[in-house]
């Protein structure tokens, strides 16, 4: 788990607030929330619109009367702080267009231009949701705290850069539209709850104690964030399994002819595959991986190693120990280098958003094919949670088309409407559960609450 920092900045339109997040497990009330922390800054309710009475101006000798201020509600301010945000895709030709019918609805006064220049995002913006503009920095210092919380780390070559940035800037964006949805409904987690899940987070990552509680608040601010920023983001994701549960609420019923033909379509798959138990070790850079390989092939040990060396703090002190993985759980180059090397070898260096992977095939486990018998019961959860999920991202598409996500050109995505591929309850951007590790189960869900 790298943790990193998340930062604060003040805009014209509000005092923003920025999220982040860290791999580990906590367990709600009912049941466990994986890999969830969060760097929130203080504000994190969406900024209000400032209000400001509306300034005099010259007439030029007109002997016009002002209107009084009390005759009725104020004229909205056509700044930035009083403005709602556009709906409209932000491209050169639907802004032509948006001029041209504004102008005749006016009459083609200068008003008309006001009013739409006024709806622009700021030179410094990443998107706008709900009246709510997000700048590019608050938009890093969210991924300083996703870093920490998910392991998520920005690619280094130029080429998948810019993706990662755009996706990014969903996640944020839809994250916020959860938020909201959450709030709507009435869904508010107490303080007592996120201290005793995070309390349950320490306990399993680092012991009991207030000595782990210190190492790990010790930890969180060695990268710059803190545990008001953890506590922030237990809440949010507390919510979203909450509000995941109310969404689809009756959705997930599964007939028992259902499992039958699941099974007799799904049967080659559904067998137990081979699996690997794997070491891993991430550094920064191919040159240190390639010294990892060379210190292991003179006849270092992998295990101290690992946690002299490793930047995945979720396994660094396990001698890098990722447990026995099946190759669909891992990402595709990871998981074709470990599934090529023979038991005993090290494999890699594997680059991905996390860092250089440098690993060890410890043990191989032969494949065991499926029983209807065996599968029954989960093969019938997956095919409840497939319902589920089903209703979750025909909702989820829904809320953010009528958000009205408006992104800069930098951070629009390339389907700006559509719900994340990511499923709930992996990290925000890159779909994986927990820090630095290339390869942890998915749980289907934004936080499983059962």
């Amino acid at each position: 788990m790298s943790l990193r920092v998340e930062r604060e900045k003040k805009t014209d339109d509000e005092e923003a607030t920025v999220k982040t997040s860290s791999p580990s497990t906590i367990e709600d009330e009912e049941a466990d929330v994986a890999d969830l922390p969060d760097g929130r800054d203080e504000a994190e309710e969406p900024a209000e619109s400032n209000t400001a009475d509306d300034s005099s101006e010259s007439d030029d000798g007109d002997d016009e009367p002002k209107e009084d201020a009390e005759a009725g509600p104020e004229k909205p301010k056509t700044g930035l702080k009083d403005v709602i945000r556009a709906k409209l895709p932000k491209t050169r030709k639907v802004r032509v267009i948006l001029l041209v019918v504004l102008l005749l609805l006016v009459g083609g006064g200068v008003g008309g231009y006001v009013w739409y220049d006024s709806q622009r995002l700021p030179d410094d913006a990443a998107f706008r949701v709900a009246g709510r503009t997000v700048t590019a920095d608050q938009l890093s210092g969210v991924l300083e705290t996703w870093r920490a919380m998910y392991g998520v780390q920005p690619p280094q070559d130029e080429a998948t850069l810019g993706k990662f940035r755009k996706d990014s800037a969903k996640a944020y964006a839809v994250s916020l539209i959860l938020q909201k949805a959450a709030q709507d409904r009435g869904i508010v987690i107490g303080d007592k709850v996120a201290q005793d899940a995070l309390a349950r987070l320490i306990s399993q990552q680092l012991g009991e104690g207030t000595e782990a509680h210190d190492k790990f608040v010790q930890q969180l601010g060695n990268v710059g964030t803190s545990e008001p920023a953890v506590i922030g983001e237990i809440k949010q994701q507390l919510a979203l399994s909450q509000l995941f549960d109310a969404v689809t609420k009756g959705s997930g019923d599964v007939g028992e002819q259902e499992v039958k033909d699941a099974f007799a379509t799904r049967k080659d798959q559904l067998g137990t595959p081979e699996q690997r138990k794997i070491g891993n070790i991430v550094v920064r850079t191919r040159e240190e991986a390639d010294q990892v390989i060379a210190d292991l092939s003179h006849g270092a040990k992998f295990e101290t190693v690992a946690q002299q060396r490793s930047i995945d703090t979720a396994t660094r002190d396990k001698g890098g120990d990722l447990g026995a993985l099946s190759r669909s759980q891992l990402q595709d180059d990871y998981g074709k280098a470990a599934f090529g090397a023979a038991a005993g070898t090290v494999f890699g260096p594997v680059q991905n958003q996390f860092g250089w992977n440098v690993g060890r095939v410890d043990e191989v486990t032969a494949p065991v094919p499926a029983t209807f018998e065996k599968v029954h019961d989960s093969l019938k959860q997956q095919l409840q949670m497939e319902k589920l999920l089903a209703v979750w991202r025909s909702w989820l598409g829904d809320q953010i088309k009528g958000a009205g996500v408006e992104y800069a050109d930098e951070y629009r995505p390339d389907n700006p409407d559509a719900a994340p591929d990511v499923k709930p309850g992996e990290s925000p951007v890159t779909g994986q559960q927990g820090a630095a590790n290339p390869g942890r189960p998915s749980q289907g869900k934004p936080v499983p609450s059962r």
